[in-house]
Order: C-alpha cells, then sequence, then structure tokens
C-alpha cells in the first residue's frame, strides 16, 4: 500500500500494478477551504456561548481571535473531537454557530 498524507489524516490506497507513475511520486491532495464553514467551525470551536446573546461584532471577534489561535484545521480538530465526544450536544451548537455566521455576515 502506498500511503498519500493530506493535511487532515493519512490516506492508505492500494498499489495500481497498472499506473505507469510509482505510488510514492504521488502529491498530496489538495483541500480547498471554504470560507463560511471555517467561519462556522471557528464561532463552534470559541468560547462564545449562546447565552453570550451574541452581537454581529462578538461574533467576529471570536470567529477571528479563534482562528488565529488554532487556526482553520484546529478549529475543524475541535469540532470533530466534540462531535466524537458529545454529539447531541455538538448538532445543536453547530446550528447555533451557522446561523450566528449566517447572521453575522449578512450583516457586514
Amino acid at each position: 500500500m502506498s500511503r498519500i498524507t493530506s493535511p487532515r489524516m493519512p490516506v492508505l490506497l492500494p498499489e495500481d500494478p497498472e499506473s505507469k507513475m510509482p505510488a510514492a511520486r504521488m502529491q498530496p491532495a489538495r483541500v480547498r477551504i471554504n470560507v463560511n464553514d471555517a467561519w462556522c467551525e471557528a464561532l463552534f470551536a470559541s468560547p462564545l456561548q449562546p447565552s453570550d446573546s451574541p452581537t454581529a461584532g462578538m461574533a467576529a471577534q471570536a470567529a477571528n481571535w479563534t482562528l488565529r489561535q488554532l487556526g482553520v484545521h484546529g478549529c475543524a480538530d475541535r469540532m470533530a473531537q466534540e462531535f466524537g465526544d458529545h454529539p447531541d450536544v455538538a448538532a445543536s451548537r453547530m446550528r447555533w454557530a451557522r446561523q450566528l455566521a449566517q447572521t453575522a455576515q449578512s450583516g457586514r
């Protein structure tokens, strides 16, 4: 098996005997980042809480701070961990983060 690494997780692929290119020369998969998704993941990973009744400005500040602290992949990692550990709570938090992001971005 050959190994292809992505920014998040290594993937093992079977060797293709008919391939003209050795598997070792394959390049890592490139991932396009959706800015809206990254912003939602940052809000999800931020310390901001629904009980804070955040404004659009608070949401922007929290998302930008969290992206600077954790990076795009760090926010996604934290979100994935929460979905693994607490799927029921994480789902409602993601709905809240998406709604807040939509509200904040439409107010810009």
